[in-house]
């Protein structure tokens, strides 16, 4: 069954109003009538080794016989003018740094290969599933089921703690309260992850929900602990439900020029707030 949301009948009139504008210049290469191809999600499964299956997956970057046919937010609905045997190879999008204007295929994900006869006017509805690819590189996995790494202190101030919660985002999950006397928190994981500077890719993914400016980044050090540098990447803005990024951090490595990491979080009452609540779940630290 298809769903027919808001954003999937905006989808279909998208792609009628394509197909017609092909139409029109003379473009149209074999069929004259389109097969649809129809996407509400896709399904991610993962390893014991390589955490929760907790996904934010926004966009299906599609190629057909090796060519791209565009990118299409989720759910969607698009023209396929091909005709006979079709190869469809559909690349999962997340939008980086959680910006909406900057939309990417997420480098640790495999795409979803199939294959069907285009036949006019049928609509074809996938369910694309995928999984971490064989060259991403969890080092740091972190549920807080049974752990809770997220705990070295940085605040010269104050030494906040995250405390494990039963009631998260998936089972258990870090949470920190920031007041009047303790109105900062500055931490990092007690993970190091040796990285080398020629790495291709690297990314923090975690879920989040915080009423304050949530600050998310990297310590980086050599192997004796003894030159120690960090910079922050990105802000988190407040939200009321829990939401999922994934913040590329490959240009802090490649500045920072160290060969260990640690994801490192902090967080500032505003003067408005009597209280900030932070909370953190399936912290990953990614790279290829």
């Amino acid at each position: 069954m298809i769903l027919k949301s808001n954003s999937y009948t905006q989808n279909l009139k998208i792609a009628t109003i394509f197909v017609s504008a092909m139409y029109g210049s003379g473009c149209v290469k074999q069929n004259s009538i389109p097969t649809y191809v129809a996407i509400n999600n896709f399904s991610l499964s993962t390893k014991s080794t390589e955490g929760s299956n907790s996904q934010k997956i926004t966009d299906a970057w599609v190629f057909i016989n090796g060519t791209s046919n565009g990118v299409f937010p989720l759910p969607t609905i698009f023209p396929i003018l091909d005709s006979g045997s079709v190869d469809v190879e559909i690349f999962p999008g997340v939008r980086g740094d959680g910006i909406k204007s900057n939309p990417i295929i997420y480098p640790f994900y495999t795409s979803y290969k199939t294959k069907f006869v285009s036949t006019s006017e049928k609509t074809y509805t996938l369910k694309p599933s995928i999984t971490y690819n064989s060259s991403a590189q969890i080092g740091i996995n972190e549920d807080f089921e049974r752990t809770n790494i997220l705990s070295v202190n940085r605040d010269p101030v104050t030494n906040v703690p995250f405390t494990i919660i039963n009631n998260g985002f998936e089972g258990k999950s870090a949470q920190a309260i920031l007041d009047g006397s303790s109105p900062t928190i500055e931490k990092c994981t007690t993970v190091r992850v040796p990285i080398a500077q020629n790495v291709n890719n690297a990314f923090i993914e975690l879920n989040y929900k915080t009423t304050a400016l949530l600050y998310i980044g990297l310590v980086a050090s050599d192997a004796a602990y003894s030159d120690v540098s960090s910079v922050y990447k990105i802000a988190l803005y407040p939200n009321t439900e829990w939401n999922k990024t994934y913040i590329s951090v490959l240009d802090e490595i490649h500045g920072l020029n160290k060969p260990y990491y640690q994801i490192a979080i902090k967080s500032v009452k505003p003067d408005s707030l009597d209280k900030v609540t932070i909370l953190i779940d399936n912290l990953k630290l990614i790279t290829n």
